[in-house]
């Protein structure tokens, strides 16, 4: 499958090695890789609705109806849960691994596995406080920015969570992101979305200020700003961040 070749070559571009004495992490991978590409299996979907977002239109030629054709992938469980016991024991044994982490983390993504997900992230934000972010690449190499590649990645996830409108979960990982960084920008902005999605004006404008503070002219921070203003209908503000974001 298309997907599956682009995340194992994105997260796992290393020399493949199948020996344990001199490389144990591509040991570890190689298998990864190897069982969760085994679990795919591909399905083609044919519907007179649109399932997806690359669905392809087809259309009878004696009648002009229109129908779609998508495909969807189905996993194996027991080749799917073999690649997760290698991926688990390799971050167990290589612990500040940072490829690893987002490897497991990309595969549960794209599993749809909201709960695994989760803790996959929420686990690599607790290790983060323990290393301090000196994280590990492939060949065990430092990862410059390594605090900003995970926190860069983790907001990735969390705009996923955000468009399937999963926010127990979002929330949850916002939240964990700002126990360890409280002055995440996007995660203080993730807070004040999902609070005046509930109404809840006052906690909303409590994150939303704070990361007005730290990034000042973030447009996305000050069009949420805006919006509970709307809400509250005060027309003093309204004025006054609408003149802001249009002098950006």
């Amino acid at each position: 499958m298309k997907k599956l070749s682009v995340f194992c070559f994105m997260f796992f571009a290393i020399a493949c090695s199948h020996d344990k004495n001199a490389h144990n992490e591509e040991y570890y991978i190689d298998n990864f890789n190897k069982y969760f590409k085994e679990s795919a299996q591909e399905h083609v979907i044919v519907s007179a609705y649109k399932e997806s977002d690359d669905a392809l239109i087809i259309t009878k030629s004696d009648t002009n109806e229109t129908g779609y054709i998508s495909f969807d992938a189905q996993y194996n469980e027991d080749s799917l849960n073999t690649a997760f016991k290698y991926i688990d024991e390799a971050i167990a044994r290589f612990p500040d691994r940072l490829d690893m982490r987002l490897g497991k983390a990309a595969a549960c993504r794209e599993i749809k596995n909201s709960n695994r997900l989760l803790t996959t992230l929420t686990d690599t934000l607790r290790r983060s406080g323990i290393n301090k972010n000196r994280w590990l690449w492939t060949g065990n190499t430092l990862k410059e920015n390594g605090q900003a590649v995970m926190l860069d990645s983790i907001q990735e996830y969390c705009a996923d969570l955000f468009k399937d409108e999963k926010d127990a979960e979002l929330e949850a990982l916002s939240m964990e992101v700002l126990k360890y960084y409280p002055d995440n920008v996007p995660a203080l902005t993730n807070m004040g979305i999902l609070s005046g999605i509930r109404k809840d004006h006052e906690t909303a404008l409590k994150y939303l200020k704070k990361a007005e503070t730290l990034a000042p002219k973030d447009k996305i921070v000050l069009s949420n700003i805006l919006r509970i203003y709307q809400d509250q209908k005060d027309s003093d503000n309204i004025s006054k961040y609408e003149n802001t974001i249009n002098s950006l």
